[in-house]
């Protein structure tokens, strides 16, 4: 089964729509400073902003 990733695909994924407003938040590349792929499987790590503590 071969599956084609797009916005509209990976979006459909999300449970809620808050989730795919996040979601569309880190569809940067800038968010991502590693990706990687192998045999169909996408991995990486998120650059996220730290939350601050009052």
């Amino acid at each position: 089964m071969s599956q084609t990733l797009n916005t509209e695909s990976i979006l459909a994924l999300a449970p809620d729509a808050g989730s795919a407003a996040n979601a569309r938040k880190l569809a940067t590349p800038g968010k991502w400073p590693s990706l990687n792929a192998l045999e169909g499987v996408l991995w990486g790590s998120v650059r996220a902003a730290a939350r601050r503590r009052t």
